[in-house]
């Protein structure tokens, strides 16, 4: 099957990307546009990020073997910046699997983009940086050696700081559940490098210099926040679920995860401190699947995902200030049940699909 991104633009008093609109007092979700991302090719889009202009960055692979990196920018209004396959015009047609994948995106003066990701050299995992012009034009491709020789490694996020870019992945081995976080200056020259089971594997936030991330180690979950210099700052255990950290506007909680204890059937939000102490307090909703969670300026929460009547549909919830909520099935239905990642636009949120 021919896979594409559909996005729509709308969701919460207006949203989607493949999108969605509540509006109140009705709350009537209802979709505002659908793009087709890349109609003439098959492509994986894996993250959706949004740059400082508004623009919308969706990273990926073409086709399902991850064969090549791909990526595209697309401007507010869905239209294509650029779009961009790692390898040249033939990478199109290059079905090996690689597993060559773009992972994050980090924003670059005079509107450059710079894209990271997986190369694979010789059978072995490579971090890749490549630079693109305003245009899509490819100015540079960075090649980074292995963090740690003789193992798989693998790139989760790329983060922007001021003196730099900070990068966060895991290695394969023992012990179990390791990840690892290298610092680059502005000419991609390694600064530093540490590995940790407390780093996290899994979603990443930045909250004022210092970054949330969610991971696990055997069968301990956990939240920690790390700071600028690679060091755990705090680390709070969390029960045993698919978890994910609540991003968008909203500051009070700073930290909020919802957690997705059995799929589809319960789900719980859970509100924790700077120091990541609590949880302060605990809501529990029933029949919701989670794969993404925006927090709205107004105090909602708006989760994107599924929810399981006769069959797993493509959902959105939005849970009120007191506690309460609300699901909306998402009509037509779409290729996929499944929501994959989320950005807010304003108080709206934009999603993709596949």
């Amino acid at each position: 099957m021919r896979k594409t991104v559909l996005l729509a633009l709308g969701l919460v008093s207006g949203m989607t990307l493949t999108g969605v609109c509540m509006s109140e007092p009705n709350e009537h979700l209802n979709i505002t546009r659908q793009i087709k991302v890349s109609p003439s090719h098959r492509v994986m889009p894996y993250k959706l990020t949004r740059a400082s202009n508004g623009d919308l960055i969706i990273l990926g692979s073409n086709y399902q073997a991850d064969s090549r990196a791909w990526a595209t920018r697309l401007a507010p209004s869905g239209e294509v910046r650029w779009e961009f396959i790692q390898g040249g015009p033939d990478g199109w047609n290059d079905h090996r699997p690689l597993g060559q994948r773009f992972y994050g995106a980090v924003e670059m003066p005079e509107q450059a983009t710079l894209l990271c990701g997986i190369k694979v050299i010789d059978n072995t995992n490579v971090i890749m940086l490549v630079t693109l012009a305003k245009d899509g034009s490819l100015i540079s491709e960075k090649l980074v050696p292995p963090v740690r020789e003789n193992v798989v490694i693998s790139l989760y996020s790329c983060h922007k700081r001021s003196d730099g870019i900070v990068l966060m992945g895991t290695v394969s081995g023992q012990p179990a559940g390791t990840a690892w976080m290298a610092k680059l200056d502005w000419h991609f020259n390694l600064q530093w490098k540490k590995f940790s089971t407390d780093f996290g594997n899994g979603e990443y936030m930045e909250t004022g210099g210092t970054l949330t991330a969610l991971g696990w180690y055997v069968k301990e979950y956990y939240v920690v926040k790390i700071g600028p210099d690679g060091d755990i700052i705090a680390k709070q255990l969390l029960p045993v679920g698919e978890h994910h950290l609540v991003q968008g506007n909203a500051t009070d909680p700073p930290v909020r995860i919802v957690t997705m204890l059995s799929t589809f059937k319960h789900t719980e939000i859970l509100d924790f401190d700077e120091q990541l102490q609590g949880p302060a307090r605990t809501l529990k909703l029933h029949n919701v699947g989670v794969n993404k969670s925006l927090a709205l300026s107004d105090g909602t929460i708006v989760i994107l995902g599924s929810q399981y009547t006769d069959s797993a549909t493509a959902a959105v919830t939005r849970v009120y200030k007191d506690g309460g909520y609300k699901s909306f099935l998402v009509e037509p239905p779409h290729q996929s049940p499944w929501y994959i990642d989320a950005v807010l636009i304003g108080n709206r949120a934009c999603a993709i699909t596949k």
